[in-house]
């Protein structure tokens, strides 16, 4: 955490109501992060809820240092979170490949300007014959 800006694990333990102790576990990789905190912990960070969701995954999305340049169609990414948690296959996956779900179904939704609900079932399927 950033503690010159003022941002502490204690101060997000507090915006997530949890323990300060699932901070901790969080970055040391041994707590997942559940979809519904995602916008919490951005907004407490001051990004974008793609920032967070990249950030958390490792993945760079551009030069900007504290990324809030991105732009997100939130309600397409909360349409695909929804998607991906209520897939029953889906919530088997692990935390990593859940998120990387939620990435490629939201790229869908912007691409198509619609997630047909077979977008899950062709996706897994073809992870299963992989």
């Amino acid at each position: 955490m950033d503690k010159k800006a003022g941002r502490t694990k204690k101060g997000l333990a507090a915006a997530m109501s949890v323990d300060p102790s699932r901070i901790s576990d969080i970055i040391k990789g041994t707590r997942n992060i559940f979809a519904y905190e995602i916008p919490i912990i951005a907004k407490y960070l001051d990004i974008t809820d793609a920032a967070a969701l990249a950030y958390l995954n490792g993945i760079e999305l551009s030069n900007d240092e504290d990324h809030n340049e991105l732009s997100i169609n939130q309600d397409a990414l909360n349409e695909a979170i929804e998607m991906v948690s209520e897939n029953k296959i889906a919530q088997e996956l692990s935390p990593k490949e859940r998120t990387f779900l939620i990435i490629k179904a939201y790229q869908e939704r912007i691409e198509a300007n619609y997630l047909h609900p077979s977008f899950l079932r062709g996706y897994l399927a073809d992870r299963e014959k992989a």
